[in-house]
């Protein structure tokens, strides 16, 4: 159901959700590299977070998913140059940004010209890889608009199913067999899958009722949780396998969760729409900046979760997730209030 400005609250709470989830990743992630007895605590508070956030970034693409193949009667070749546009511009705007902090302040890697125009074919900083891969599926979104339109609902819900076995079924054959199914397809074509999910599960082509979904969001949660302890721990290192954006346990989380959100009605409560609807309109530039804030963040509270032996690492790592959000909603609050909106705020 829209607001009565053309939103989805039920979008909206996804993409507030997913940009959290993101922060949260960023934030827990340096405690998982290794595990020791002293830092029992603090990795598995890191890493029970961690298991439930790595939804994010595939509910990202779920969402865009079904706005791009909501509208089937628009001209999507005048849709998309708007699109790219607005994702081009900021993507710039940002990628010089880390650039210079890189080589000025972080001394990860020197400026040079090249550098800078190397953002045409790499991300200047690891988070920007999304970006990249949502233009490649823009570009193929006036394909899919038309395989939507024009093909049974079978035929997208059979590439589905081979989505998921070459993609998921086949991440976790290539890690443990160190085989590739037929060459695994790339990753932008793995995301054209739950792009496709998005507009499935969103227009109700795939129904799916509350225990399924809840059953699909516990049981991936679990799969991830207890997979990823139990290649790691052996050799006290991370094995982030269970972690991928294609594996089972995170597909199965991703499909819960955004079942369970189509369900979230429009609340009475002007303030909480409000809130909502803002932080989703900032999500995208939050994307962008939270990076920055981060560091920031970490640089003034680390060794927080050291505390009382780590038994209050959720709670350190929370705050510090909250405030990365709230400063990161100012600052692009602020710039869509300014002529900067459409440089690094869209």
């Amino acid at each position: 159901m829209k607001n009565t400005d053309g939103r989805f609250f039920w979008v909206d709470c996804l993409r507030v959700g997913a940009i959290f989830g993101v922060i949260v990743i960023h934030i827990v992630c340096q405690c998982l590299y290794v595990y020791t007895e002293n830092m029992r605590n603090i990795w598995w508070s890191g890493h029970l977070m961690n298991s439930f956030a790595q939804v994010s970034v595939p509910i990202f693409f779920m969402v865009s998913g079904y706005l791009a193949l909501l509208d089937h009667e628009s001209d999507v070749f005048s849709d998309i140059p708007r699109k790219l546009k607005k994702i081009i511009v900021p993507l710039i705007g940002w990628s010089l940004m880390y650039i210079v902090f890189s080589g000025y302040l972080g001394n990860e890697k020197p400026l040079s010209i090249i550098g800078f125009f190397s953002i045409a074919w790499t991300p200047s900083y690891f988070h920007l890889w999304f970006i990249y891969f949502l233009i490649g599926l823009y570009l193929v979104t006036p394909f899919l608009r038309v395989l939507v339109r024009f093909s049974d609902d079978k035929v997208v819900i059979y590439f589905l199913v081979l989505w998921f076995l070459f993609s998921s079924i086949g991440m976790l054959v290539k890690h443990y067999f160190n085989v590739s199914v037929m060459g695994v397809p790339g990753m932008v074509i793995g995301y054209v899958g739950y792009y496709m999910l998005g507009h499935l599960l969103g227009s109700k082509k795939i129904e799916l009722r509350n225990p399924q979904a809840v059953f699909l969001l516990v049981v991936g949660y679990l799969i991830t949780v207890i997979g990823t302890a139990v290649e790691s721990m052996p050799s006290r290192q991370l094995v982030p396998a269970y972690y991928d954006n294609f594996s089972p346990g995170i597909v199965f989380m991703a499909i819960g969760m955004f079942v369970l959100a189509i369900l979230i009605k429009n609340v009475e409560n002007k303030k909480i729409t409000r809130f909502v609807n803002s932080a989703a309109q900032c999500s995208f530039g939050i994307y962008f900046i939270h990076l920055f804030l981060v560091m920031i963040v970490d640089g003034y509270t680390a060794g927080m979760e050291h505390s009382f032996s780590g038994h209050f690492a959720v709670f350190v790592f929370l705050c510090r997730a909250v405030g990365v959000f709230l400063l990161s909603w100012f600052f692009i609050y602020i710039l869509r209030l300014s002529y900067l909106k459409s440089l690094l705020a869209p």
